[in-house]
C-alpha cells in the first residue's frame, strides 16, 4: 500500500517537547538527519554562544575589584573610583547581551531560513512522487496492468 505524506495536512506545532522530531540537512554529506528538539536545545547550550567567555571574564574582573574592596576591611577606593568601576563594567556586560542577543537572533533567522528551505525541499519531493505515481498509473493503463494505492476487497 502507498502511502504519503503532506506537510500542509500535517498539524500547527503550538509548543515543543523534548521528544519531538526535526528534520535536519547536512549539507556536508549531502544527507537528511533527525534530532529531537531535546538534543538540539542541549546543542545551543549558552555556553557555547560567541562572547560567553568574555561576560565570564568581566564578571570575574568585578568579583576580584570586590574582593580588593573587601580585603582589609578599608575602603580602597574613592566613591568617584568606584563610581567609574560600576559604569565601566556595567558598559561591559551590556556590550555582551548586545552580542549575545545578536548572536542568537542570527541563530534563530538561520534555523528559519533552513526550516523554509526543508519545506521548499519536501514540497518538491512531494510533488515529485505525485507525479511518479500519476505516470505510473497511466502506463498501467497503456499495457493492461493497473497499479492500486488501495484495495479494498469483500463479498458481494
Amino acid at each position: 500500500m502507498a502511502s504519503s505524506l503532506k506537510l500542509s495536512e500535517l498539524p500547527v506545532a503550538s509548543n515543543l517537547n523534548s521528544d519531538d522530531v526535526l528534520l535536519v540537512a547536512d549539507v556536508t554529506n549531502s544527507v537528511s538527519k533527525r534530532i529531537t528538539f531535546g538534543t538540539l536545545n542541549t546543542l545551543l547550550s549558552f555556553e557555547d554562544l560567541a562572547g560567553y567567555q568574555t561576560y565570564v571574564n568581566d564578571i570575574q574582573s568585578f568579583q576580584d575589584q570586590i574582593e580588593l574592596l573587601r580585603g582589609d576591611g578599608s575602603l580602597v577606593h574613592s566613591l568617584s573610583d568606584m563610581d567609574e568601576l560600576i559604569t565601566g563594567l556595567g558598559d561591559s556586560i551590556e556590550g555582551v547581551r548586545l552580542s549575545l542577543t545578536s548572536t542568537i537572533n542570527t541563530l534563530r533567522d538561520n534555523v528559519d531560513l533552513e526550516i523554509l528551505n526543508r519545506n521548499s525541499v519536501d514540497q518538491s519531493t512531494l510533488s515529485r512522487l505525485s507525479e511518479v505515481q500519476d505516470s505510473a498509473l497511466q502506463h498501467g493503463f497503456a499495457t493492461g496492468y493497473l497499479f492500486v494505492q488501495e484495495f479494498k476487497g469483500g463479498y458481494i
